[in-house]
């Protein structure tokens, strides 16, 4: 069916053709619109210039900085991103309005962020705030927040893999092909023997070293 484009095969190609000319189009007009001057402040605009930044250096791969990285990034979006941002989000904004300390860090970063991007002291009535993807990279507190999140109710609470060759995992077991790996992220976020006995405590702290650095490799208890 996928040889002559019939069947189900058929109508999957029709429908990826149809679906692959909306989201070209829709980058199309994004970029015009960026060049007339309209001020956005979506996903895609972040993205697209992102691939400006990149085309100005020496990329690796300068294929993932043109229209089909941007078409497969919002498809991924549409697909399942948007499911996964969304439950993550709800639980980060939930442990912050339940953490008034750690709200209040956050908000503190922000400000400092907002003060040195306009050159001025932060005012309180001053709105919308918005930040470039670059400018939030520093931002060691908000991320170190969204990791504990994430370590407490990770949108994807398991996962599952098929081995397919036969391998050893680095406790020394042995794995042949066929046999099903079951991944439970929920649960190794909330062993003690890993995080501490306050593993159920939401604490971003934990993701910074003595040096205020994001740890994202070792966790500091």
């Amino acid at each position: 069916m996928r040889l002559f484009g019939i069947g189900r095969e058929g109508e999957m190609r029709k429908a990826i053709k149809m679906l692959n000319a909306h989201i070209y189009n829709y980058i199309s007009q994004k970029r015009i619109n960026m060049i007339n001057g309209e001020k956005t402040f979506d996903l895609l605009s972040s993205y697209i210039n992102s691939t400006k930044e990149h085309k100005k250096t020496t990329a690796p791969w300068p294929h993932k900085y043109n229209d089909k990285f941007l078409r497969d990034s919002m498809l991924s979006l549409f697909l399942a991103g948007k499911d996964s941002i969304g439950s993550g989000l709800v639980w980060f904004f939930w442990f912050v309005s339940k953490t008034p300390s750690v709200e209040k860090k956050i908000l503190e970063e922000l400000k400092v962020l907002i003060s040195t991007k306009t050159g001025k002291l932060f005012e309180h009535n001053e709105w919308p705030w918005v930040f470039d993807s670059d400018d939030i990279k520093g931002l060691v507190y908000l991320h170190a927040a969204i990791c504990e999140s994430l370590r407490l109710y990770p949108p994807v609470p398991h996962n599952s893999k098929t081995v397919l060759n036969e391998a050893v995992l680095p406790d020394g077991s042995l794995i042949k092909p066929g046999m099903q790996i079951l991944i439970s992220f929920y649960s190794v976020g909330r062993m003690p023997w890993i995080w501490g006995e306050d593993c159920l405590e939401f604490r971003p702290e934990r993701w910074i070293d003595e040096d205020g650095k994001l740890n994202l490799h070792e966790n500091v208890l």
